[in-house]
């Protein structure tokens, strides 16, 4: 040891320690004030989310995106920056999962479809005629089922925030199908999971996945005898020349699932998490007046054309359609909870 204990120590070593704690103390206050000065960019001042809406910006979500966008950033005064991105959506929900993860971006629109793999309890939407009227949708979506299937969908990676609307499930063929007994032995393409797919084909129907890409040439060329369609999608696709009738039946729903990244929504301060989620319900009623008008439009199209009848089902026919089904819903319990479906029936 260079000194031994008790022995005192020099005056220039003394010196030497009170002028370096004098610059340690000078250089916390001088960092503190530049701090207050200059803040750091955080969350409580400014966040940023990049929201990803697929690759047509013509599409309804992305219209109901500016409108969220408009909202969140004025509520918020602009502390919350929404980016709209026009990426490629990934088509599972373990893809999506991953995006998350990369922080590709922070919010998404996938459709329902994408997630129910790994959330059966988003199939309800995929048993068919489930819904008596789009009202029914509406209530059951914005009531306890509708929060019940958002908290069964969050996880640590993805956060379920609500559902947007894309449109209704209709049936063409080349036949009016006002009763299942019309729909018998038929090659039917479906956009559905296989629980949709079983339901169908129980009934008595012979189904088929098929893209919508491919559906014009299908149904052409025979391989195919009728499809479940949007009146947009029908319309927009050309395949009134293909099917001579499109009954409205309104059987299932297709929508979006706005979804985030549970890491960053945690970080997001409560004040914004309220303004985000007021916003994005706002937006859901926005959508749903967007789907309404979009169908009313095809609907004049399809008829204007003259080239496919169109056929409203009666109250009756709706019901045999509905009573149909529910002696077929049980084979589905095993997929979904059964006091959902009974609870949606009620509603």
């Amino acid at each position: 040891m260079l000194f031994e204990k008790g022995a005192p120590r020099p005056l220039h070593l003394k010196r030497m320690k009170t002028f370096t704690m004098a610059l340690v103390k000078t250089t916390i206050l001088l960092l503190g004030t530049l701090l207050i000065i200059f803040p750091g960019p955080t969350f409580a001042d400014q966040a940023v989310i990049k929201f990803n809406l697929g690759t047509d910006p013509s599409a309804l979500k992305s219209k109901a995106g500016a409108y969220f966008k408009r909202l969140v950033e004025q509520r918020s005064a602009n502390r919350v920056q929404l980016e709209i991105v026009h990426d490629a959506t990934p088509k599972s929900s373990g893809g999506l999962m991953d995006a998350f993860t990369n922080d590709r971006f922070q919010m998404a629109a996938p459709d329902i479809r994408i997630l129910a793999g790994i959330h059966p309890q988003l199939k309800l939407f995929d048993l068919p005629f489930l819904f008596k009227s789009t009202a029914h949708l509406h209530r059951v979506i914005d009531g306890q089922i509708g929060e019940q299937l958002l908290k069964e969908t969050r996880n640590k990676k993805l956060f379920a925030l609500f559902f947007w609307d894309k449109g209704l499930m209709q049936m063409a063929a080349n036949r009016a199908l006002l009763t299942p007994e019309q729909g018998l032995g038929l090659k039917f393409a479906i956009t559905g999971s296989k629980l949709k797919i079983d339901q169908f084909n129980h009934l008595g129907f012979h189904t088929y996945k098929c893209r919508t890409g491919q559906l014009y040439t299908n149904l052409k060329n025979g391989t195919l005898d009728c499809h479940e369609t949007t009146l947009t999608t029908f319309y927009n696709q050309g395949l009134d020349s293909v099917q001579s009738d499109l009954t409205l039946t309104e059987h299932s729903f297709t929508g979006y699932l706005i979804v985030a990244s549970t890491p960053f929504w945690e970080q997001l301060p409560a004040d914004l998490k309220v303004i985000v989620q007021g916003a994005i319900r706002e937006a859901a009623d926005y959508t749903r007046e967007m789907a309404r008008e979009a169908d009313r439009q095809a609907f004049e199209q399809i008829s204007t054309t003259g080239k496919t009848a169109l056929h409203r089902l009666t109250p009756d026919q709706r019901k045999r359609w509905r009573q149909r089904f529910r002696k077929i819903y049980p084979r589905a319990f095993d997929r979904i909870d059964s006091n959902l479906v009974l609870q949606t029936l009620k509603q």
